[in-house]
């Protein structure tokens, strides 16, 4: 750090100081060679200079997702979160990686995502057994096969009634992880008994971890709580839980943390039922499987909505799922809960409002790093033209092929999309998919001034991009209904839970509890 010479002190007490500095150890101020933490542009400092050594060494920024890097060549991709690189891809190349790095960065040996705990979460390598992905296939199966609604651009599976007839399932080419966050759960249990002055011994054993706001009396609602000082110290501890790595506790999460500034006794006793669901049920995890190529996986987005949920405001709450899933593949990526900013006045409202959120904040960015994921792990040797849909025959035309009443035609800077990569859009409300198959909403005309959204973009978004469709999927398949509501049974939370794949370790979870999980989801899962 050099300190211009015009902004040295020179005169008053601070002159004569500095005057004394430099006779005893001349010139104090010298050029900055190590970064110092603390220091306003530190974090940016370290960025510029980080990212200039990744693209040394062939990285590439990858378009809207922040600290996310590519290598096209060596078919990697490298996330840099401050000091902390995560890497993935072609197995040759990661051997090599670090030491590429080590060139220009000290850098700490690599180490395996087994048992490796990034950002607070752990990941830990499982075996799957079979039944789950075969579980998994039938329930996907029956979703994409359903004749109703069913979009002509969207991926179709094997019919699940010939799976007597398919070839049995290579297990040793499937990877099982998990995310466990057992050490921040008991944090965020510590936290309430020591803010609220109570012990674990009042925490009763509860199957969900919400409370139906019916069952509050009234009151409640307008009584200042106790823990008005403490909650957001409690609330927000737990919601970096719900949003990393425990997605069953993100609604009744979320409705806490919108009620931090206007707490009330109501809130007291919806937050003493979630620490008690935490405190019984730490050791859940959430489980994946990856078996296929990336060409042959495809991201599924499920979508849905309260209606008139909130009995103070009567606004709904949209919720949403997003999973990466193949023949041999299951693998949650995100999900969301978010409060709708006006009143729906029909439950077909509600559901366009949350199909929009959904596809704009997760689902379109999504798709697009997948796009460029299939094309780094593409066979090269295979040509492939890009095409795009035209929503009158449900047909595709070349994309270099214009019309001759183009003759204005300006390329976009942003090419389309090449179709390689899909996203089915996972959609339970008939009408909804009625008014995006015809591409007009007449009686939602009001929804671009009380919403602020504009359906024209959302329907030709879904109907000509070639990687983007709607599917219908029934009610009792509909997983994002657990970030929509409260208001759960035992029997429907377990179904929901097994069929997100959010449950007991495969390491500790005994027969008999994986068989009743397996049959309440097999229940659940039947088409209507």
């Amino acid at each position: 750090m050099d300190l211009p010479r015009a902004r040295r002190p020179q005169t008053g007490a601070l002159g004569r100081k500095w005057a004394q500095i430099q006779e005893e150890c001349g010139d104090p101020v010298c050029p900055l060679r190590v970064n110092l933490y603390g220091h306003p542009l530190a974090g940016l400092l370290w960025e510029k200079w980080c990212q200039d050594n990744l693209i040394k060494e062939g990285f590439e920024s990858v378009p809207g997702w922040e600290c996310l890097y590519v290598h096209r060549a060596k078919k990697l991709f490298l996330s840099v979160y401050v000091d902390d690189f995560k890497a993935a891809g072609d197995g040759n190349s990661l051997l090599s990686l670090h030491s590429d790095l080590k060139k220009n960065m000290n850098l700490d040996p690599p180490v395996k995502f087994d048992q490796s705990v990034y950002l607070g979460c752990e990941q830990r390598d499982v075996t799957i057994p079979q039944e789950l992905v075969e579980e998994k296939n039938q329930f996907i199966d029956s979703i994409l096969n359903q004749e109703k609604w069913a979009n002509a651009s969207a991926p179709m599976r094997s019919n699940a009634k010939t799976s007597s007839s398919k070839p049995a399932i290579d297990m040793s080419t499937i990877r099982g992880f998990e995310y466990r966050m057992i050490g921040h759960a008991q944090q965020s249990v510590e936290r309430y008994c020591e803010l609220a002055k109570t012990t674990v011994a009042s925490l009763k054993k509860v199957t969900t971890p919400c409370i139906d706001d019916h069952l509050i009396p009234p009151e409640d609602f307008v009584s200042k709580g106790e823990l008005s000082p403490v909650a957001s110290r409690i609330v927000l501890k737990a919601l970096y839980l719900a949003r990393l790595g425990r997605p069953e506790l993100l609604w009744a999460v979320n409705s806490l943390a919108r009620e931090v500034t206007k707490w009330t006794v109501a809130c007291d006793k919806r937050l003493h039922r979630l620490i008690s669901y935490i405190h019984h049920h730490q050791d859940v995890v959430i489980t994946s499987y990856v078996g296929d190529p990336a060409h042959l996986c495809f991201l599924i987005l499920f979508s849905d909505a309260s209606f008139a949920g909130d009995l103070v405001d009567s606004k709904s709450t949209t919720g949403g799922f997003l999973v990466l899933v193949g023949p041999h593949t299951w693998c949650p990526i995100t999900w969301m809960c978010k409060k709708q900013g006006a009143v729906s006045h029909s439950s077909s409202e509600a559901e366009i409002i949350a199909l929009d959120a959904c596809t704009r904040m997760e689902g379109l960015p999504a798709l697009m790093l997948w796009d460029l994921v299939v094309h780094v792990f593409a066979d090269k040797s295979k040509a492939h033209n890009s095409t795009r849909k035209t929503p009158a025959t449900g047909s595709s035309v070349l994309t270099d092929i214009r019309n001759v009443f183009e003759v204005d035609f300006v390329p976009p800077s942003v090419p389309m999309s090449s179709g390689l990569a899909k996203l089915i859009l996972l959609e339970d409300n008939d009408a909804v998919i009625k008014m995006t198959l015809k591409m007009r909403a007449p009686t939602l005309r009001h929804v671009p001034r009380t919403h602020r959204v504009d359906l024209d973009w959302l329907f030709e978004r879904i109907m000509y991009d070639p990687g983007v469709s709607i599917h219908f999927v029934g009610t009792k398949q509909q997983i994002a209904d657990m970030f929509t509501k409260g208001q759960f049974s035992e029997q429907q939370w377990k179904a929901l839970c097994r069929m997100a794949q959010i449950g007991d370790s495969y390491h500790t979870a005994s027969p008999k509890t994986t068989r009743s999980d397996s049959k309440l989801a097999k229940h659940a899962s039947k088409p209507k």
